[in-house]
């Protein structure tokens, strides 16, 4: 799967149940989450990103700074504009995905979570991944 204009959320194979959450680049109210199923699919309808902002009026652009995050990932990856969502998802945590939106002062709104190093033991079962999103201009 490729999503030109936008990034994927967490990278690479997820497991079972875990949501992947993509983002378009110039879009706020873009992002899509889909959920890895247990037969190893993403379930839903990935979005068709826009290559460039859309126009508006002239007037200084104001943007929050690229966020990064120990064991996690964040979507959209860089800077981003005003009114722009930032999702932040954890690698181990199926649940931990945190929205922060970026403010007109430029600033992320929000509690940014402290992902685990490492996958929380749960009951022995075999694990269903689903496969690796691939990103072009984006990340």
């Amino acid at each position: 799967l490729t999503v030109e204009n936008g990034s994927v959320t967490p990278a690479g194979e997820v497991a079972a149940g875990i949501t992947v959450t993509v983002s378009c680049n110039f879009q706020s109210s873009s992002n899509v989450e889909l959920v890895c199923s247990e037969e190893g699919s993403l379930g839903g309808e990935v979005p068709v990103c826009p290559a460039e902002q859309e126009e508006e009026e002239e007037e200084e652009e104001v943007v929050c700074s690229a966020l990064t995050v120990e064991n996690g990932s964040v979507t959209p990856a860089g800077e981003v504009a005003a009114g722009i969502t930032v999702t932040v998802s954890c690698n181990f945590q199926s649940s931990s995905n945190v929205e922060l939106v970026c403010s007109e002062e430029g600033s992320l709104g929000g509690e940014v979570p402290v992902c685990p190093a490492e996958q929380e033991e749960e009951e022995e079962e075999e694990e269903v991944v689903c496969s690796a999103l691939t990103v072009e201009n984006g990340s």
